[in-house]
């Protein structure tokens, strides 16, 4: 499992835009473990605008993010109401950022 750094974490904020939100997600068969997942209306859209924007950032971070995301499995579940949300079970966020205590 690959954590996010903060920095890491924050390129991909930045970089996503209004295109989706940073959840931490607990899929199928992940059994309460949490992993990065992008709360979004259009699974494709959101992805594909991020490879974009990730693309054109020349950041350290922005570079790592795209190695880290084109090795790693994602997995999408409907979140209900025309909402999904896309879902990468090997990558972690950074400890701390949107923990359950959080959410509250």
């Amino acid at each position: 499992m690959t954590q996010l750094t903060a920095e890491e974490y924050s390129a991909l904020e930045d970089n996503l835009g209004a295109f989706g939100e940073i959840q931490r997600y607990s899929g199928r068969a992940m059994f309460g473990a949490g992993c990065l997942g992008i709360a979004t209306d259009n699974e494709a859209k959101a992805l594909f605008n991020l490879g974009i924007a990730l693309a054109q950032d020349d950041s350290e971070e922005a570079r790592k993010l795209i190695q880290i995301l084109y090795h790693a499995q994602w997995r999408s579940d409907s979140l209900g109401r025309d909402s999904a949300i896309v879902y990468f079970p090997s990558i972690k966020l950074p400890d701390g950022i949107l923990s359950e205590e959080d959410e509250d």
